[in-house]
């Protein structure tokens, strides 16, 4: 395998703003489904969100096991709640994070990955987070929703960038001289995720939200979806960079 020519890099540093049109076009949509939402009558409301959240113990139905049934388009409709979560959120605090989060990590891998690739990514993070919280969580009837395990797994994607070009290809994607920072060594890293993995499972179980209120925190979906972007961004740099 031999080495593609690295992408060109934005190298305009004077631009405060340097947001990618397709992550603008991604907070739009989610902005817009929960301005939708929040603005049906509250009966209309709960029933959507109830049709479109995970709730893992009905998504386990759908596999045949569980109390809940169903079947046909009823039951697959179902099957793709992992994904439909990801794009409703319990209020507008929540929202708010979400998109500040998809705004700082989703241009740098629109800028890498091209706008496609983000988009499968971006789901994939999304249905990681989904998955490993169903998986955690097999009988719960909670209704999960929520953008937190897709733009974790950005995040993710941003650590890894900087982690495994160096074993991939031996030197940096995004860092040096036409790069946005310079690289920090891989056990910097390895350090920085672990503090960040501890301080999400602290948040989710003392029940802390965003702002410090009291909130149900779906910290698995977002260790989840963290660590397949981490872990995700090395076959994708693969696929772009090598031959």
């Amino acid at each position: 395998m031999t080495p593609r020519h690295s992408p060109e890099l934005p190298q305009d540093r004077e631009r405060i703003f340097n947001v990618s049109p397709v992550v603008v076009w991604l907070m739009v949509i989610i902005t817009m489904v929960h301005g939708f939402l929040s603005v049906l009558p509250v009966e209309y409301r709960d029933e959507a969100l109830w049709q479109l959240a995970l709730i893992p113990a009905r998504e386990m139905a759908f596999w045949g096991h569980g109390a809940f049934h169903g079947s046909g388009i009823y039951q697959l409709m179902f099957s793709w709640t992992p994904v439909t979560s990801i794009f409703l959120h319990g209020n507008w605090t929540h929202l708010v994070v979400n998109l500040v989060w998809l705004l700082a990590f989703g241009s740098p891998m629109v800028r890498v990955l091209g706008p496609w690739w983000f988009i499968l990514f971006y789901l994939l993070c999304g249905l990681a987070g989904s998955m490993i919280y169903m998986a955690l969580n097999i009988d719960s009837t909670a209704l999960v929703i929520g953008a937190s395990g897709a733009v974790s797994g950005l995040m993710g994607g941003v650590i890894g960038m900087m982690f495994w070009p160096r074993l991939l290809l031996g030197s940096d994607i995004i860092g040096g001289e036409n790069g946005w920072a310079s690289s920090p060594k891989p056990s910097s890293i390895v350090m920085f995720v672990g503090v960040w993995l501890v301080i999400n499972f602290l948040f989710g179980w003392a029940g802390i939200g965003p702002a410090g209120e009291p909130a149900a925190i779906a910290w698995e979906a977002h260790m989840g979806g963290f660590l397949a972007g981490f872990l995700l961004i090395r076959p994708f740099l693969r696929r772009l960079f090598l031959r």
